[in-house]
């Protein structure tokens, strides 16, 4: 109810009782009680017409306001129905999602069981068989070899026979470099040692382990030294040798216990290698063979585009020697044309004459010529 709606009633009470004290103050004959009566159909006609006119206008004012309070609540709940509706997809979005993450989780810990599972067997099958491991060793070596980039047969060779002095080997891998240049690598797999340690459940088996490792590591740095693959007389190989270990944590373990492996496997002119470091080594190979082959190409479109200049610029000159020859030709056959049919005394109009003189021919001379 607004402020002119109650203003509108409270005039109303206050005129209709103004009305009724002044007719009360000017009436003498009847009682005040029947005066009263004889006025109150009158008052309350007044009343019910203020009323009825007040309830208009509230109508009218309620319809508006609701009206104007429909169209703003719509405004205001607009955004909010948008944001309820981009919620509902992005938690559909979202179930979505989970489902496919379920199915990678659950093909992620498939493929993590049979993982563990082939695991087991591999440890099983290489434990304690040195042959076995040899093999192993080599196959994981030839497996980053080709995965690197470089291609068999012409820039790496597997138990490439070699001679040093007088004694024959064949290193596990050579792989040639650009300038006729060879690096040597030689697989160790130090299994038996790193399994005892992964499987002892005691520290002093752990340390044990740890310390037959790291001998035998040794070992085979002396062993591989004194071979001297750096000498061979096959391949002009660098000053160093590549050690190979196939397994990442074997020669972590034994840097734990030996930080000075590194340097003394260098100082013997040895590198140690593991599957991650020698893979970065052989893809600075294998760009170094791409620069080789880029640089081998652009030498040969060089000479070919010298070739093929040096072969334009004689057909040009057999061009300019056909045109001008082609200008004689042309010139040969206007004096030609001349004497026969255009010139002076030309042969067909001698011929003509002896035609109308009665020379007997079965064949006519071509029109073009007698133009």
């Amino acid at each position: 109810m607004t402020f002119a709606l109650i203003l509108l009633i409270l005039l109303a009470v206050i005129l209709g009782g103004a009305l009724a004290w002044t007719l009360l103050k000017q009436k003498s004959g009847p009682s005040n009680e029947e005066f009263l009566k004889s006025i109150n159909p009158a008052l309350e006609k007044l009343v019910n017409a203020t009323f009825v006119e007040s309830l208009k206008t509230l109508g009218s004012q309620n319809e508006a306001f609701v009206g104007q309070s429909k169209d703003g609540m719509t405004s205001v709940l607009a955004p909010f129905e948008q944001q309820l509706k981009a919620l509902g997809q992005n938690t559909a979005d979202l179930f979505k999602q989970n489902a496919a993450l379920k199915e990678r989780l659950q093909i992620s810990t498939e493929t993590q069981g049979e993982l563990r599972k082939v695991t087991e067997i591999l440890s099983q099958s290489l434990s304690g068989n040195v042959k076995t491991q040899g093999c192993w060793g080599e196959r994981v070596l030839s497996h980053v070899l080709e995965s690197s980039g470089l291609r068999k047969a012409e820039e790496f060779e597997l138990e490439f026979s070699i001679t040093v002095g007088s004694s024959k080997y064949r290193p596990d891998a050579v792989v040639f470099l650009p300038e006729k240049k060879a690096l040597i690598i030689d697989a160790k797999t130090s299994l038996k040692s790193y399994q005892d340690y992964t499987a002892s459940t005691t520290e002093e088996g752990r340390d044990l382990a740890q310390k037959d490792l790291v001998d035998s590591i040794e070992k085979h740095i002396k062993g591989l030294s004194e071979k001297e693959y750096f000498k061979a007389n096959e391949v002009q190989s660098l000053d160093f040798v590549f050690m190979f270990i196939p397994i990442e944590g074997a020669l972590s373990l034994a840097l734990e216990k030996k930080s000075t492996l590194i340097d003394l496997a260098w100082d013997k002119k040895i590198v140690l290698t593991t599957p991650l470091s020698l893979m970065s080594s052989l893809k600075t190979v294998s760009f170094l063979w791409r620069q080789e082959h880029y640089n081998k190409n652009a030498e040969q479109i060089a000479e070919k585009a010298g070739a093929l200049y040096d072969k334009f610029a004689t057909l040009s000159e057999d061009f300019i020697k056909m045109g001008d020859q082609l200008e004689t030709v042309q010139k040969t056959h206007s004096a030609i044309q001349g004497r026969l049919s255009t010139g002076r005394g030309n042969i067909v109009s001698q011929l003509e004459g002896l035609q109308e003189l009665g020379a007997k021919n079965s064949k006519s001379i071509a029109g073009e010529l007698k133009q």
